[in-house]
């Protein structure tokens, strides 16, 4: 090759260099602008810029009125932790969504932010040189005409190195959750006056779903004055309950309708009267249905509040009587209410 070949490939590649790194500087140095929501006690929208700025260093907050890179960030609660969405257009104009889940809503911001900042370098990493050009062959006359060797070719440029890989939300594992709890409240259908009733319950519900079930027991007591005789009336019973849907499906506050079914026995039985004759108690089969109107509120992972309000329809119809005299104590209605309040831990 000649000296002036060599010299016009020598200053053809210091151009290309030079132009390669105007382009990188210029994309590099690039306005963000971010549309950034979160709930209370997360990081703010100047906190997510900071560790976006931190991790891409060229990054500015754009002046008033000028064109910038939007970044519509989102982090909520969620039952696992917290999660984060990120859309934003990239420089080929492709939409762009990228999520992310974890424990804690610092650790989700951090990791947002470090997706943020690789999907804006991404672009620039990827933009392949320029081609450097080659010089047309030189041949050479010799005093006898023969065909000079062809030059040698300049050598390709180094590949681009490849982009680091997105990090990709793992999601979160589905799981049955269990629960169990006490409880508290009236049943007017059950017994006379006011009878209070005390409750347990096993509770078990699925990730993937808003619907539940949950095992029963329940004991309540009441007492009714006739004039003659104190009556005193107790109950139990063992039932089952289902909750086909909650709304919202998440969140810390859920409405649920329920309907349940309840097996077990009320005795009525007759204290000081010994001027009566006959029988003083009686028991019964108890059997009753139930609809079933219920709040929960989580006051965390673990531990919910729930309240609710029922209409009892007792499945068996009696009339506990005292005889000779015969004195009506209490009449099993159609239909009654009943409230309730409780507790539910739940594991895991």
């Amino acid at each position: 090759m000649s000296r002036t070949a060599r010299r016009a490939l020598t200053a053809a590649l210091a151009v290309a260099f030079a132009v390669g790194r105007f382009h990188g500087d210029a994309a590099a140095d690039e306005a963000i602008r971010a549309e950034y929501t979160a709930p209370p006690g997360c990081p703010d929208q100047a906190e997510f810029l900071a560790r976006v700025q931190a991790r891409l260093s060229a990054a500015r907050v754009p002046e008033p009125g000028e064109l910038a890179r939007t970044l519509a960030v989102a982090v909520a609660e969620d039952e696992d932790g917290f999660a984060a969405r990120l859309d934003f257009v990239d420089a080929r104009g492709e939409a762009i969504v990228r999520t992310l889940s974890g424990k804690t809503c610092d650790e989700v911001v951090s990791g947002i932010a470090l997706v943020a900042a690789l999907a804006l370098e991404a672009p620039h990493e990827q933009q392949a040189p320029e081609p450097v050009p080659v010089p047309p062959p030189v041949v050479t006359v010799a005093p006898v005409v023969t065909a000079a060797p062809p030059p040698a070719k300049a050598p390709p440029p180094p590949p681009a190195p490849a982009p680091p890989p997105t990090p990709r939300a793992t999601p979160s594992a589905e799981r049955f959750r269990f629960g169990a709890g006490l409880g508290g409240g009236v049943v007017w259908y059950a017994a006379p006056e006011l009878p209070p009733r005390a409750d347990g319950a096993l509770r078990v519900g699925h990730t993937s779903a808003a619907a539940s079930g949950r095992v029963s027991f329940r004991s309540w007591t009441s007492t009714a004055d006739t004039g003659s005789a104190t009556t005193r009336f107790q109950g139990f019973s063992g039932g089952l309950e289902g909750c086909p849907l909650a709304w919202p499906a998440t969140g810390p506050l859920r409405l649920e309708p329920c309907a349940g079914l309840s097996l077990g026995a009320l005795e009525g039985r007759a204290e000081d009267a010994p001027e009566l004759e006959g029988e003083t108690s009686s028991t019964i089969f108890w059997a009753d249905a139930r609809a079933v109107a219920r709040l929960r509120i989580a006051l965390g992972r673990v531990v919910e509040v729930e309240g609710q309000g029922e209409l009892g329809f007792p499945l068996r119809r009696h009339e506990f009587v005292l005889a000779n005299p015969r004195v009506s104590v209490f009449e099993l209605p159609a239909v009654g209410p009943g409230v309730r309040v409780g507790v539910m831990l739940h594991f895991p």
